[in-house]
């Protein structure tokens, strides 16, 4: 439920593990928000940290008959608890089936107040009583059924279970409210504005069935050339391994909250010498973190510090649909307390070497550093040797299809730890 402090109260949907999604009249100015759920059979409060209204938000449009899309952001100021799975928003203008659902909070009975605040849906058929809208979708049930007090800013969905608006409006029979039509802004033309929103507050919502299945693949493995280890201990990415240029300028982000309630960290591109201390400012003190690992290569001893401190704090690490994680990002990605790889991601590893004057000379100080990290990591001798054989020549990729093959455990599952919902 969405509560203000005068007395109002409204439904709202979960679009991030901080984010409710509601009608921007729920939230009126100057009034304290906060939102309302139950944890044991508890009633638990958290107070909204900001509140954006809509900018095309009119509160007297009805009187002046202007046009008002009724819609407001609040986000919270600690995250709902992992159980609360962000709600997947369509980004139609109009649903895929005639029938629609529409649920909240509300009274049961128009006028009723007793029986508010058990979460009730009912499924209304989409009606165009003014022809089509772009903006707003109209549906009508049978007589008596639609939203009403209460059910402001709860979901519209369609039948595959997509928001496709927010319910703000209702009006019945012989001068009720509530029982005939349903009324409700479209959230597909207002992607921009909720992602724009969303962006500033280091979020993103769940657009779609595209957003959640990523379909990118890199076709099969093949060896390409090592990348080697320069005498100032970098790692120099390979023409082999073609990295993309936004992949090669990376960085450390953190970037949102997954549906597990952990921060995503995402670490990309070469890893140098100062990710370290980025990574570091990145993760604060959180205790829950997936690292999302890609890229070529980089500091050999960055890779394993990375590692070192993922595995210290018990986080766990994946690789992104359709990314390489390779080299000294592949060791970083070992430190993980459970690694995860998407079926379309490639993780590849190679022995430490020098590149002298454009002779490829493999480390043994190096590759005893890669050996002694994983043994602290717990990694089996078969596993070292997979870690550190590949030649100048080749890479030894993990295929998701012989899970665990190589003495390194991990999972294909790594989706569902990346997406932002």
């Amino acid at each position: 439920m969405v509560l203000d402090d005068r007395g109002g109260m409204c439904s709202g949907v979960v679009i991030a593990q901080d984010v409710v999604l509601t009608a921007a009249f729920c939230v009126p100015a100057g009034a304290p928000i906060r939102v309302l759920f139950r944890e044991a059979g508890q009633p638990v409060l958290i107070a909204s940290q900001r509140v954006a209204l809509h900018p095309e938000y009119r509160a007297n449009a009805v009187q002046e008959r202007t046009r008002s899309i009724d819609m407001a952001l609040i986000r919270l100021q600690r995250p709902l608890p992992a159980r609360f799975e962000p709600a997947l928003l369509s980004t139609e203008t109009s649903p895929t089936a005639a029938n629609i659902t529409a649920a909240g909070f509300g009274v049961a009975r128009e006028g009723d107040a007793s029986t508010i605040g058990s979460w009730r849906s009912v499924t209304l058929q989409a009606v165009e009583p003014h022809g089509p809208s772009p903006v707003l979708l109209w549906a009508r049930g049978a007589a008596g059924a639609g939203i009403c007090g209460g059910d402001g800013g709860g979901p519209i969905t369609d039948t595959r279970n997509r928001v496709v608006a927010i319910a703000n409006w209702s009006t019945g029979a012989s001068g009720r409210s509530c029982g005939d039509l349903t009324q409700g802004p479209f959230l597909g033309p207002q992607r921009s504005w909720i992602d724009s929103i969303l962006s500033g507050w280091g979020q993103r919502a769940l657009w779609d069935s595209t957003d959640m299945n990523p379909q990118t693949t890199l076709g099969e493995p093949r060896p390409v050339r090592s990348i080697p280890v320069r005498p100032d201990g970098t790692i120099a990415p390979s023409p082999g391994s073609a990295p993309s240029a936004a992949s090669v300028q990376g960085g450390v982000a953190r970037i949102g909250y997954n549906p597990a309630g952990e921060v995503v960290v995402r670490v990309s591109g070469v890893l140098t010498r100062d990710a370290l201390a980025r990574f570091q400012q990145a993760i604060g003190d959180e205790k829950h973190v997936v690292v999302v690992l890609e890229g070529p290569g980089g500091n050999l001893s960055t890779g394993i510090e990375i590692g070192n401190r993922i595995r210290l704090r018990g986080y766990r690490t994946a690789v992104a649909p359709g990314t390489v994680c390779a080299s000294a990002c592949a060791i970083a990605w070992l430190g993980g307390a459970r690694r995860h790889l998407d079926p379309s991601s490639r993780v590849g590893f190679h022995a430490a070497y020098i590149d002298e004057n454009g002779r490829q000379i493999e480390s043994g100080v190096a590759n005893a550093l890669v050996g002694s990290y994983a043994n602290r990591l717990g990694l089996t001798d078969s596993a070292v040797i997979f870690i550190t054989s590949a030649g100048p020549q080749e890479m030894n990729w993990i295929q998701t299809g012989s899970m665990n093959a190589y003495g390194v455990e991990f999972s294909t599952d790594s989706a569902r730890y990346i997406a932002l919902r």
